[in-house]
């Protein structure tokens, strides 16, 4: 899946709607995933840091990083 980005404003961000109805992906996988698309490029991602900014305990956030990533590969 190609996700297209456009700057329409710093507080906006577009994605596909497929992206949240991937029936692959937990619903907080989906939310993880609208997260990170939100990220700038040169964001790195790191579990730790996103399990800090939610309410998503540590061990949760590598869990739904996998799964985003196989359904995005595969």
């Amino acid at each position: 899946m190609t996700i297209l980005r456009r700057h329409l404003s710093s507080s906006y961000t577009v994605l596909p709607t497929a992206t949240l109805e991937d029936s692959r992906l937990s619903f907080r996988a989906r939310g993880i995933r609208a997260f990170l698309v939100a990220k700038p490029d040169d964001w790195q991602v790191r579990a730790e840091s996103i399990a800090k900014m939610g309410k998503e305990g540590r061990d949760a956030v590598p869990r739904c990083g996998s799964c985003a990533t196989a359904a995005t590969t595969g």
